[in-house]
């Protein structure tokens, strides 16, 4: 009796290569110059005391995935059964930046019509204000505009970024390409950043470098108010009008001298 063939050998289980898409970012230059990238996202120590804290504000319409982008940056994971935000809800991350623990609350919006009126009401003292839109919908970005104007007359010169979310849907789903959102920044000197809040692409990028951008202008700002108020106020204290001294020697000079 002839022996049975050998059975063959399994074939090796390929595994799907990891997607990397490429960063698709524009900052712009002069914006770009002040970032060194010294920021790291970090959990809060115990009774920690924040050196500075920073307030942003996420706006956009309704669906285009404001809070699944805060959820992603916060608990580092994606839920697709998150519901949408009614009214405006607020959430606090941690930075550290040259040795400085920062704290930035993240005040989200809704998007829907009858809200706005109430979250205008949040713009007030924001140092930065992203606004999202779906890469996937056309309407979504139509309406960038609108946000712009309501972040411009509720908040004072924030830094404003625009983010286009859903980076991971397929290229045929896409209705606003990179090229044209960049186009529409680089008119306006905005940051754009395209991310995914579903696998987490490029979210981290965009935040870190927001709040880096954000602090470095909060902190130059400080530092020029301090230093402007303490200049005026060895002026006001230590100086004395040239006039006024010159009159005061020459009525020291009129007194007549005592003779005992």
């Amino acid at each position: 009796m002839t022996p049975p063939p050998p059975s063959p050998l399994p074939l090796p289980v390929l595994k799907p290569l990891p997607i990397v898409r490429k960063v698709a970012r524009w900052i712009p230059p002069m914006v770009e110059a002040q970032y060194r990238g010294q920021t790291l996202l970090k959990e809060p120590a115990v009774h920690q005391q924040p050196s500075v804290t920073l307030k942003f504000v996420i706006c956009g319409d309704s669906g285009v995935g404001k809070t699944s982008l805060l959820w992603r940056v916060k608990h580092r994971k994606f839920d697709a059964e998150i519901k949408s935000t009614i009214g405006v809800d607020f959430l606090i991350l941690f930075a550290r930046i040259l040795e400085e623990d920062v704290q930035v609350q993240a005040w989200d919006t809704a998007g829907q019509e009858r809200f706005r009126a109430l979250a205008s009401a949040y713009y007030r003292h924001a140092h930065a204000v992203i606004i999202a839109y779906d890469i996937c919908s056309e309407r979504s970005f139509m309406n960038v505009p609108n946000y712009i104007s309501e972040a411009q007359q509720n908040a004072s010169n924030p830094l404003i970024i625009l983010v286009g979310n859903k980076s991971d849907r397929a290229v045929d789903e896409r209705a606003v390409t990179f090229e044209r959102a960049k186009e529409f920044a680089v008119k306006h000197n905005f940051c754009l950043f395209e991310v995914s809040a579903c696998d987490g692409n490029h979210v981290d990028d965009m935040f870190v470098t927001l709040i880096e951008l954000a602090y470095r202008e909060k902190v130059s700002a400080t530092r020029i108010a301090t230093s402007t108020s303490s200049s005026s106020t060895i002026t006001l204290k230590d100086t004395k009008p040239v006039k006024e001294e010159e009159e005061e020697e020459e009525d020291q000079e009129k007194k007549p001298s005592c003779s005992c």
